[in-house]
């Protein structure tokens, strides 16, 4: 797929895929010894990066953490974890379930009837999965570092929806700041509705790319306590993205992101969170 040489080269050059995106996004070379907005602050934070974030960024290691920081209540059922395609079980899961590679983003396969999935198909993008060299690619060398896994946990629904509603809590010097709230998520793939609000639950479509029609959401029944295990999961960090589900009332525990996406921020937004990071 890619050669060893190749991978190795940008694991220990990220800065080539950031300058390169710099350039197509903001048409200038990034300047790592001054980030001076909060596009090259993660730049920067992605190829200096704290090494905490090998394990929180590891979909199975990144368990032990939550557990130990707000019990383990609040995450998802786990299944399975396998080193390898060959040692997956099919026949003893339930009908429905999630698989995940632990080493990248957006390798999930949503299984709602195990019978009428094609496994031969499936396994093969799975093992495509492990091997992709996620972190080379994206500049984001963390990834490099996380032993490739699969983990198998609990199909999660709410009722009424076709897909969850993920919450993504912004969060500087360890508080949440800003929460996106992704809905309506096509299967496998990044195609949502989105919305924006404060910790007051005060709708922000000024956070919004012009292209992100602000989607109204409910105020989640348990916001008051996602916002206090979000405080307690962004302790110690500068920024981190905390994402949190929602299900029968109860928060479950997501992802820790510490390289998050661009694409629905407005510029506003991108001025917000960096001046708030520079306080």
């Amino acid at each position: 797929m890619f050669s060893k040489v190749f991978c190795s080269f940008l694991k220990n050059n990220p800065k080539i895929i950031w300058e390169l995106r710099s350039l197509r996004r903001q048409h200038k070379f990034i300047n790592f010894s001054c980030p001076s907005n909060f596009y090259e602050y993660i730049a920067y934070s992605s190829v200096y990066f704290d090494k905490r974030w090998i394990s929180l960024a590891d979909k199975y290691e990144v368990r032990f953490t939550v557990k130990s920081l707000i019990g383990d209540s609040y995450l998802n059922e786990l299944y399975d974890v396998c080193d390898d395609v060959s040692e997956l079980d099919i026949d003893k899961y339930p009908q429905s379930f999630v698989v995940k590679t632990t080493n990248g983003c957006a390798t999930n396969l949503i299984i709602k009837d195990k019978n009428a999935e094609n496994w031969t198909e499936l396994k093969a993008k799975l093992k495509k999965w492990l091997k992709y060299p996620y972190g080379e690619l994206t500049g984001q060398p963390h990834y490099s570092y996380i032993k490739p896994r699969i983990i198998v946990e609990k199909y999660m629904e709410q009722l009424g929806k076709s897909s969850l509603t993920d919450y993504k809590f912004f969060c500087i010097n360890g508080e949440p700041f800003i929460v996106y709230v992704h809905a309506n998520r096509k299967k496998n793939s990044h195609l949502y509705t989105i919305g924006a609000y404060d910790m007051d639950w005060v709708s922000q479509p000024s956070f919004l790319a012009e292209n992100y029609p602000h989607f109204n959401s409910e105020k989640p029944k348990s916001f008051e306590l996602m916002k206090e295990l979000v405080r307690k999961l962004a302790h110690g960090f500068k920024f981190v993205r905390v994402d949190l589900y929602e299900i029968d009332g109860k928060p479950i525990f997501g992802e820790y992101t510490f390289t998050p996406g661009f694409d629905a921020f407005s510029e506003f937004a991108m001025r917000e969170l960096f001046n708030r990071i520079n306080k």
